[in-house]
Parts: C-alpha cells; structure tokens; sequence
C-alpha cells in the first residue's frame, strides 16, 4: 500500500501479489492488486483483481466503485452501469456521491446529456457537501450542452458561490478548477444565447472574445484583475416572467428547422444517414467512449466532405478548374464572409 501511494506500481503490484497468494481472502488486497495494476494500464488484469475483491466481501463499495471506473475506461460501459449502480446500493445507508459523479461522467461523455442530469439530480437531492461544486459543474454543462442556456447559468452560478462546510476544510484544488471555469462558462452560454440570432457571417468566437479571457479560460485559473479592464461582461438573462410578457426579439428562428432551409423530413434523413456513417467511424479502443453525439457530428462532416467532392467533380466535368470552399465565419476573415 505504501509503494501504492508513492505511485511505485510495479513494485506494489509484486509486494501486493505476494499478499494474496500468502493471505487469498483479504479483499483489501486485492482492491489495490487492481488499483496498481490499472493504474499500470493494465485494465483486464485490474478487473480481474477487482471482481476477486467483490467475491470475497460483495458489499465492498470501494470495489464495485473502482471496478465501474476500470470498465468505463475500457469502454465496457453497460458491465460499468451495473458496477457503479452497485457502488450506490451498497454505501451502508450514506449516498456515495463518487459513483453518482462516475456514473454522469460517462453518460456525458457517451453525449447522454439528459441521462446523466438525471443522475446528477438524484446526487445533488441528497444535499450532502461533499463533491457538491463537481456535482453541480457537470449538470451546468449538460444543461449547456443541450441548450437550456437558463438552467446552465443557474448552475454555473450556484457552483462558483458554493462554500466548503467549516469543518469540511478548504475547497480542493480541483473544486477551484470548476469554480474558475463555470465564471468562463457561464460567460460563453450567454454568449452564444445572446447571438444566436446573428448569421454566420456575422459571429466568430475567436475574433470577439477578448483575448485575456481565452488565455484564462484555457489555463482553468481566476479571472486576473487586468482582464476586467478590457472584458465586458455579458447581459445577465431577462427574468421569465418579463420574456414571456414580450414579443419578438432575441427569439430563435420561426422555422422548424431553425431556418437552414430544409424540410423536417430531410433532416431526419441526413440525420439519419449521419448516424449510421458516424457510428462506423467509432475508435473500438480503451478510452473511446461511443459518443452518439461526436457519431453524428462526424457523420455529418462526412456528407458534407462528399458533398463537396461530388461538387468538385461537377465542376470538373464542366471544364472549370476549381472550386470556391466557403469559409463564412472563419477566424481568418474576421467573422466576415470569405472564399
């Protein structure tokens, strides 16, 4: 254990081994067999070691926790659910908040954002303050990833006023780091919702930030003073009850389709297609998480790279040497239109 926490994993992992063959029923042992050797990269042996851990004592919550987070880095994630599910139902009458975060971690990451809300409401109704600033950091930005620009900023602000309880102790490091970056957060989801009605020609990200703010926001750390000299910050959002008294401005699209000039059914066809070429384009590798989002993201970006070839070759066979690529929007032009 000792070479363990010196991060010394293989000779741990020799000290360990000699453990379980001399004591075979110490599930302690074990549980930090496969910490090492996960730690190690070795996964599989790592659950191995885990799962004899669970034999022995089948209620040792550190066990079934850490065997979740193995499996979800092996990309197994249904064997993952089950295990930290398990992690939950056996914290001896306490909520173990670190299976409810694992657990919401990878739903985000597998871009089940509606999922792991659901998850991370369940955490955060137990209004303990243990990992309560992480807790409410990864709602705001499933909340932000889905669109609800409202209910992401209350979280983000939530998360950069939540206080340690006294006898908790200073925030940890990592806590600062989610403080830091829902203020960064919380500015960008108001951001965008104030410019979604602005056409591409006419918003760049890269150009209209200030550039201290993107260097900070990068870095993870505190906003510096000399940033609030030059960074205005964004309008906070209009109260509900006066936004839906208003009519008209600062409302989306009346299209269906957000107006990009589609039908509803030939978007759920290209979706459709997007899907199915996105989910073959998936790394099957430890560490890949299948993301239905970055799927249908890539397929998307796949039809329109064949898009744009087969228009290539339409020009070529009408005797004209190239092709113009639109580059609205881009960095490079300022947020101006650009060919």
């Amino acid at each position: 254990m000792l070479y363990q926490k010196l991060r010394d994993y293989r000779r741990a992992v020799r000290e360990l081994s000699k453990a379980t063959a001399l004591e075979a029923n110490n599930p302690q042992a074990w549980n930090y067999l496969g910490l090492c050797k996960v730690s190690m990269g070795d996964i599989r042996e790592g659950c191995k070691a885990y799962e004899k851990a669970i034999e022995l004592s089948s209620n040792m919550r550190e066990a079934w926790l850490n065997l979740g987070q193995a499996l979800k880095e092996e990309g197994r994630v249904k064997d993952a659910e089950r295990a930290l599910t398990k992690a939950m139902t056996t914290a001896e009458g306490q909520p173990c908040l670190a299976a409810y975060r694992l657990l919401a971690t990878m739903r985000q990451g597998q871009g089940r954002q509606a999922d792991a809300i659901k998850v991370l409401d369940r955490a955060l109704g137990h209004n303990r303050p243990e990992q309560k600033v992480e807790l409410l950091y990864l709602r705001a930005i499933c909340y932000h990833a889905l669109g609800y620009t409202r209910k992401a900023v209350l979280d983000y602000g939530d998360c950069m006023n939540c206080t340690p309880r006294n006898d908790e102790g200073p925030v940890g490091e990592e806590s600062r780091m989610f403080q830091f970056l829902s203020f960064y957060q919380r500015e960008m989801a108001l951001f965008v919702h104030w410019n979604l009605d602005k056409k591409a020609t006419d918003f760049c990200l890269d150009t209209e930030l200030n550039p201290i703010f993107k260097e900070c926001w990068c870095k993870k750390g505190p906003p510096p003073p000399e940033m609030f000299t030059s960074y205005k910050m964004q309008p906070q959002l209009p109260d509900e009850r006066s936004r839906s008294s208003s009519s008209g401005g600062g409302g989306s699209s009346s299209s269906p389709t957000g107006g990009i000039g589609l039908a509803p059914e030939q978007v759920a066809g290209l979706t459709t297609a997007a899907d199915t070429i996105g989910a073959l384009l998936q790394n099957h590798h430890q560490g890949f998480l299948p993301n239905i989002r970055q799927q249908r993201a890539a397929g998307y970006a796949a039809i329109e790279l064949g898009q744009a070839v087969r228009a290539l070759l339409a020009e070529r066979r009408a005797g004209r040497g190239g092709l113009w690529v639109n580059s609205e929007g881009s960095s490079g032009q300022g947020g101006c239109s650009g060919r």
